[in-house]
């Protein structure tokens, strides 16, 4: 009996002590644990972005018409039939210059209603080709030529925010997606795809500023916050604008400039400044009308150069500028675009941007083109 008391005494003492050893192990700090190995998701699921596609179990008919408007089309699969467009056969095309890359280098298009420019990859960098064609000419016209391949020119660095839709820069020289997608305006969706009770932004529901915000991030001409890039990297719609992007103004400063992105009236000299032109504008001022008010940017079709609208342009300036309306004060003399929109910053050709300041006294500097024709 003796012996049972000490064997029990015995094992109660060992299992107070290694209860204690125990205890003492699970309190030490965190880093001198071993850290519990994780799974790596790709960086785009850590963004939450979830990809157009996604988006078309459920938002079909918006889908069907996104999938074959410019803002798709941005960029492209250079791999994919029928999207490379230039004719690399004329003088003037970019492997005179690119001599260590051929046509089957290239790995995506941007552009397709204007001009095109190629992109290639070296290492882990993307180069665009130092000439671009130019649709309505069917010609090649030098871009950034002398400095193309160099550092400061990397697509990745400069301006594929715009171009694409999620970019992280932590992807390498790899894209999330490519061309404009449904998150590029409505936030990462990946959340609301998995979980439809899961909110998303609706520009249609921001305030007023937020709205042309969201179109203005891609649309617009300046440094972001830090000087270096050319677009809004990281902003979300809804988000603090002024944070991600500086948007150039018609200032002495600028106007000086040996190039400046406007004419002395102040109306953009240069092409994705519609942001830049619309900020000067009376309905800006007032709050009168939104980007999404003429324009329908899920839809395909529209008149050659022009962003689809949703509804004819008569109706759209006369639902505010009529007897009876809201800005019946204001009369309009016709034709409304060619006399308060007219073509005059550049894109590919001389003046085949419309303005976007409405005023009529930045009218008389545009080139003459033929009438707009619905």
């Amino acid at each position: 009996m003796k012996g049972n008391k000490t064997l029990l005494l015995f094992l109660t003492t060992l299992c107070v002590l290694v209860s204690l050893w125990l205890g003492g192990c699970a309190k030490k700090p965190a880093e001198e644990r071993p850290a519990k190995e994780e799974p790596n998701p790709p960086v785009a699921e850590q963004a939450g972005y979830a990809g157009s596609e996604k988006c078309q179990g459920c938002h079909g008919e918006i889908y069907d018409g996104w999938e074959n408007n410019l803002h798709r089309k941005m960029v492209q699969d250079a791999k994919q039939a029928g999207v490379i467009i230039g004719n690399f056969s004329k003088t003037g095309n970019p492997f005179e210059t690119a001599k260590d890359f051929k046509k089957e280098d290239i790995v995506y298009t941007i552009g397709s209603q204007w001009k095109q420019r190629y992109v290639v990859k070296k290492d882990d960098n993307f180069l665009i080709l130092p000439a671009e064609w130019i649709i309505e000419t069917s010609s090649w016209q030098p871009y950034h030529a002398d400095d193309w391949n160099q550092e400061h020119r990397h697509w990745e660095d400069i301006c594929i925010a715009c171009h694409t839709t999620g970019y992280q820069k932590e992807l390498g020289a790899k894209i999330n997606e490519a061309g404009i997608g449904c998150e590029a305006c409505h936030g990462p969706g990946a959340k609301h795809a998995s979980n439809t009770q899961e909110k998303i932004i609706n520009p249609a529901k921001l305030s007023y500023k937020q709205k042309i915000e969201t179109c203005g991030q891609c649309h617009v001409r300046g440094p972001e916050e830090k000087g270096v890039r050319e677009d809004a990297l990281g902003y979300i719609p809804g988000g603090d604008f002024a944070k991600f992007m500086k948007p150039l103004t018609p200032s002495q400063e600028e106007l000086a400039k040996e190039k400046p992105a406007f004419f002395p009236d102040g109306a953009s000299k240069k092409h994705h400044q519609q942001y830049n032109d619309f900020i000067q504008s009376k309905h800006y001022a007032k709050e009168a009308a939104s980007c999404d008010y003429c324009h329908a940017p899920h839809e395909s079709k529209g008149p050659k150069g022009e962003i689809p609208l949703k509804r004819p342009v008569d109706q759209l300036c006369e639902s505010c500028h009529k007897e009876g309306q809201v800005a019946a004060n204001v009369k309009l003399q016709k034709p409304y675009l060619d006399n308060y929109m007219p073509k005059r910053a550049k894109s590919a050709t001389e003046a085949d941007i419309r303005s976007h300041t409405f005023k009529p006294d930045q009218t008389k500097a545009a080139v003459p083109k033929a009438p707009y024709v619905e």
